[in-house]
Order: structure tokens, then sequence, then C-alpha cells
């Protein structure tokens, strides 16, 4: 049996999505303290690992810039562009997964790093569920069934 090509083809899908449920946030969720995540797309997946590599390249680049008198403003700039000696690659991606891949609360980079500084543990089983279900894939959608009446 191969691979039907045209079946793929012409098949719709959408995000998958589940709930982490994050009681040590509750204090910041009006009703239960359940996070709703969707796996990522190919796309996402790359940006996400693209930030991962670029926190590689913006630590090398800084590095081979440092000399006793510059120290200062390299410090600087890796403020200024977000780039610091503790955060790690895996660190950056999963910044990055948390952006794209929470559906309920939607959330930005700002609250993706206050997240996992403030509640590690959360943050990471939300990132962790996050690549679970993008290894999953997307889920398909289901044809709609005819309503038939009789006359």
């Amino acid at each position: 049996m191969g691979f039907n090509k045209n079946a793929f083809t012409k098949q719709k899908f959408e995000h998958r999505t589940d709930t982490v449920s994050v009681p040590a946030l509750s204090d910041w969720f009006d009703g239960d303290p359940d996070w709703v995540v969707r796996n990522l797309s190919g796309n996402e997946m790359s940006m996400c690992q693209e930030s991962s590599e670029k926190n590689k390249n913006i630590s090398a680049i800084t590095e081979a810039l440092v000399t006793s008198n510059q120290k200062e403003k390299v410090d600087a700039l890796r403020a200024i562009i977000g780039n610091t000696d503790d955060v790690t690659n895996d660190m950056a991606k999963r910044l990055e997964m948390i952006v794209y891949g929470s559906v309920e609360p939607e959330i930005d980079t700002s609250i993706a790093i206050k997240l996992a500084e403030n509640f590690p543990v959360e943050f990471m089983q939300i990132t962790n569920k996050i690549t679970i279900m993008t290894g999953m894939g997307a889920s398909k959608v289901k044809p709609k069934a005819s309503i038939k009446t009789k006359a």
C-alpha cells in the first residue's frame, strides 16, 4: 500500500489543542487555572530553532569582540539585544515555543520571560506539552455530517 497523495492533499487540518493545569498561577486566572496550548507548525518550529541558533551566534560574536577595554560596551550591547550569558539556547527556543503555542492566554515574549523566571516548573510543563503535541501533528478536520430530513 502506497501513500495516498490525493487524499492527503484534500485533507483539511487544524491545530491540535490541549490544556495544562497550572494551579500555581491561579491568582491570575478568573476561572480554572488551565493554560490552553496547541501544536506548532513546521515554520513555527523552525523559527523557534532559529532563535536558539541566534542566541548561539550572538554569544559567539560578542565573545569575539571582548577585550579588556571593550567588555562594558559588549555587555551593554548584549543587554540592548536581549542576549546575556544566562540565556541558554534551550531557553531561547522554549521562550519562542510558548509564545507561538499559547492559545489561552495569548502571551508575548515579556510574559514568557516573566513566567520562566518566576514559575519555571509550570513554564517547562507548558513547553513540554507543546513539544509533545507538535510531535503528534495537526488534527484532521472531520467533514460535517449531512442532515437528511424526511419529507
